[in-house]
């Protein structure tokens, strides 16, 4: 049995492999598969159709419509928010091309169609998800180009869904896009469970903080009492029974806490927290609060101000919706992704194993097929050369073949001698363990680097070349500096010795077939170039390779090893997911572009590092809402430039980008390390490791056989001493054979008496209730509490008589 690779199971196989092709049964051909007639006419021997299905299954074409579809998105990531549609060089190549992509995507869909068929029966046009897509992506591309008057930017945003069709195209992403459709069934279920946790959350939010958040210090008038200004527009303050240590209002310098939005102007940007965004007032604003409270994104500034609005105990509604909403439902977004992508990497995978027999079925019969003609013929000639021939010439015939052959054998063994003594000579071959090879250099070499303390004694090397570089800073003292030079050099030396007798001892072929042999090469080279041009320029940024010798660790770290091989293997498997977050990211950038391009130059501060002028930045502001890093800001600065639609953009990017995509790859990471590292069959165990697990199943068995005689004993203690408090001390006290604390032997009258106290289960009683009383003790000390003499006085007391 072959040994087991890491992420050999179905999910990684289905990601190294491409996930499968088409289904192809025995005995069915490509044309039963397609409907008897498209379109109610075209039958399939109609010529139009034959010409359709040859150019549709011509791998050309599928070639040819990527490559139109990256075209588009070229053009498309042309465009320039910051100047008008039609005008400017970029935007001017995007509106003149639009006409030919679409022209070209419409006829991509008609010979589709035409070569499907359209509906009512199985394997046509609308029955696969992504032909429906690309007709509607067609359609209302259509509706634009025709009807002048529908050219609305609705229209022109559908267009930045082009890309999507390339997912639909592209070979290996049947997996995921499986799995991303798979899972929006339940994703769909774990969104209505966040809607009925908004719902809740969001009744009770707006009947606990309604108003709250508008709450500001107003200064009176001393001789009318009419409010002339806000004392602190920013600090939110409430006239509650325990407010939150937030600002209060000075009664005495008639200051009151009121609703300032009753004497503000009307243009101005609202009494509420981040432009008048945060609040609790209405429903659908209270459920924006709490989503991005969800997020673990900027949750404490808004429980802040509504404790400073209400009260400390506004904490509790907050601890609670994060601790539902983030920890329970958006982990269960995770749970269910990661249980669809096995799910369909297990269908998938079953489905190519069927696919992979039926093709070497079908190829095995064609060659049994083949075979059988070709041996009728071969019979057919051999018969007639055979009687040809005379029986003393074919003698000869095999006479000769057979001392040619001898001849071969022979020269063959004596080129093999000579290669192998060339070998040895020149130190590339494998020695033999001789005395001969022992005594010289290479057997002196090898006796070193078998060393049991050589493998130690290089990772103690590496350690303390770890910590001289960790040692370096900045503007250190030339002497300093000079010494870890020196030190560096010392290191170097000592690994290109390594190096040299690993070679000498191993022989060059064998040492190269080493992966980790070639790595250590790799770094004593750049050691090597970086001594060569000491205070050369440019060259002196090989410094910066000193850190790789580090990475020698990870041969005598065998865990790391093999966690460092799952890594690899997953990285290796993530192309396909690579690209469908990249995908994510352009499309979402580009809908940015055309949503809040050229927005936020009016913004109070000015336009933000964050923005949407260009595709680089709107990229960039894209992938940061995705790590969930600030995003809130993002969003308030487009809901002030445009309105307050534009947290549908944020939302519909977090679901899904984030708990979507970002959860897929969690998924796959999940999946590859489930199925464990690089290991042997049970077949192909050691000696060594039977052995152990022998003698892990001796003292399994060893320690049931104890329990069970100290059950035995605990029942007859049991039976002997029925008291619900008391064991029997006596009896389970001579079960200890040694003294305690070297002086108290079993039958001392003292340790008799401790064991008779700590067996009584009352005993644990009267120190849990101490427990309970010393950390209600530490609960209550405070400054302010223990500011009295008397109260920590007692305290104190309270202490002493716990410990």
């Amino acid at each position: 049995t072959p040994r087991r690779r890491v992420g050999n199971g179905a999910v990684g196989k289905v990601l190294r492999e491409g996930g499968g092709g088409r289904v192809v049964r025995l005995g069915q051909s490509e044309d039963d598969k397609l409907c008897a007639k498209s379109l109610m006419y075209f039958r399939q021997s109609h010529w139009l159709r034959r010409w359709c299905i040859a150019i549709w299954r011509n791998p050309n074409f599928e070639v040819f419509i990527i490559l139109l579809i990256f075209a588009n998105c070229a053009t498309l990531a042309l465009y320039d928010p910051t100047m008008p549609v039609g005008e400017g060089k970029y935007n001017k190549v995007g509106e003149d091309s639009e006409p030919v992509f679409t022209t070209l995507f419409t006829l991509e869909m008609a010979i589709k169609v035409i070569a499907m068929g359209l509906a009512f029966a199985p394997n046509t046009y609308v029955r696969d998800g992504w032909n429906c897509m690309d007709g509607s992506i067609v359609i209302l591309s259509l509706i634009g180009l025709v009807v002048p008057a529908a050219n609305i930017t609705a229209i022109r945003t559908v267009r930045v869904l082009r890309p999507l069709r390339s997912i639909s195209v592209l070979p290996g992403m049947r997996i995921l896009v499986s799995t991303i459709l798979k899972s929006m069934g339940p994703i769909g279920n774990v969104l209505l469970l966040c809607l009925f946790l908004f719902f809740v959350f969001g009744i009770l939010g707006v009947q606990l903080f309604a108003g709250a958040l508008r709450n500001r210090c107003v200064q009176l008038d001393a001789t009318s009492g009419q409010p002339l200004f806000v004392v602190d527009e920013e600090a939110i303050c409430t006239n509650a029974t325990y407010p939150a240590h937030g600002p209060h209002c000075d009664a005495e310098a008639n200051q009151v806490c009121m609703d300032w939005s009753e004497f503000t102007p009307p243009d101005f940007f609202g009494p509420n927290p981040n432009y008048g965004i945060t609040h609790f007032d209405d429903f659908l604003y209270a459920t924006l609060a709490m989503f991005q409270s969800i997020t673990l994104e900027g949750w404490t500034p808004i429980m802040y101000n509504c404790m400073d609005g209400t009260s400390s105990w506004a904490f509790v509604y907050f601890a609670l919706l994060v601790f539902f909403g983030s920890f329970f439902v958006l982990n269960l977004a995770l749970a269910v992704v990661t249980e669809m992508l096995d799910a369909t990497a297990k269908e998938i995978s079953t489905e190519m194993e069927g696919e992979r027999i039926i093709e070497e079925a079908n190829e095995e019969a064609e060659r049994e097929l083949a075979a059988r003609e070709g041996d009728d013929l071969e019979a057919g000639e051999e018969g007639a050369e055979h009687a040809a021939t005379p029986p003393i010439k074919r003698q000869k015939q095999e006479n000769v073949l057979q001392q040619a052959a001898g001849v071969a054998r022979d020269a063959a063994g004596r080129a093999t001698d000579a290669a192998s003594q060339a070998a040895d000579a020149i130190g590339l071959g494998d020695p033999e363990d001789d005395a001969e090879a022992t005594l010289s250099i290479r057997g002196i070499c090898k006796a070193i680097i078998s060393h049991p303390f050589f493998s130690p004694f290089v990772t103690g090397v590496i350690l303390l070349n770890t910590l001289a570089l960790a040692v370096e800073y900045d503007s250190m003292p030339e002497g300093v500096s000079n010494a870890l030079e020196e030190i560096n050099f010392a290191f170097s030396i000592f690994f290109i010795i390594e190096m040299a007798l690993k070679v000498l001892g191993l022989g060059f072929k064998k040492y190269t077939e080493d992966r980790f042999n070639q790595f250590d090469a790799l770094v004593v080279g750049m050691s090597i170039i970086e001594m060569a041009s000491a205070g050369g320029g440019s060259l002196s940024a090989l410094r910066a390779f000193r850190i790789l010798r580090v990475l020698k660790l990870v041969r005598s770290w065998v865990s790391l090893q093999k966690f460092l091989m799952t890594v690899y293997h997953t990285v290796m498997e993530l192309g396909n997911l690579c690209f469908v977050v990249v995908l994510v990211i352009f499309i979402f950038a580009l809908l940015g572009m055309r949503l809040f391009g050229n927005s936020m130059n009016d913004l109070p501060d000015g336009r933000p590092r964050h923005h949407f002028d260009s595709l680089l930045w709107a990229m960039v502001t894209v992938f940061q809402v995705l790590t969930g890093e600030d995003w809130n800001a993002i969003m308030y600065d487009c809901m002030l430039a445009t309105s307050g639609a534009a947290a549908l953009y944020f939302v519909a990017l977090l679901v899904f980008g984030n708990f979507l995509i970002v959860n897929l790859f969690i998924g796959i990471l999940l999946s590859n390390f489930g199925e464990g590292p690089e290991g042997d069959d049970d077949d192909e165990k050691d000696a060594e490791q039977i052995e152990y697990e022998k003698k892990l199943k001796v003292d399994a068995k060893q320690r049931a056989d104890e329990e069970e005689k100290l059950q035995e004993m605990r029942v007859a203690c049991i039976k002997a001493d029925p008291s619900p408090w008391a064991g029997n001390a006596t009896a389970r006290l001579h079960e200890f054979e040694r003294k305690s604390m070297f002086l108290f032997a079993p039958d001392h009258p003292l340790r008799r008496l401790c064991f008779r106290v700590v067996d009584d289960k009352r005993f644990e009683y009267v120190i849990m209730c101490l427990i309970a009383i010393s950390s209600g003790v530490m609960a209550y000390e405070a400054p302010s509490v223990t500011a009295d003499a008397g109260t920590r006085a007692i305290l104190e007391a309270v202490d002493a008589f716990t410990a």
